[in-house]
């Protein structure tokens, strides 16, 4: 993918991108944010199914981790 839409681009939608399964022709992949998520469905979902063989996306937002406890010094 980063071929297709060079480093900038590659880093800007899919640097915090998880695969979680390719199966049945499905992909899935997981996003930080709900406007990544979007975007990856509208903008790359022909380039990923290209280079997957996948028929359908789906990517789905998961859930932040909390931030870390501050600890007093």
């Amino acid at each position: 993918m980063r071929e297709r839409i060079g480093e900038q681009a590659y880093l800007l939608w899919f640097d915090e991108v998880e695969q979680v399964s390719l199966r049945d022709g499905l992909l899935k992949l997981s996003a930080p944010a709900r406007y990544i998520a979007a975007r990856i469905e509208s903008w790359f979902a022909t380039d990923l199914e290209d280079l997957t063989g996948a028929h359908r996306i789906n990517v789905i937002v998961r859930k932040s981790k909390p931030p870390p406890e501050s600890v007093p010094p």
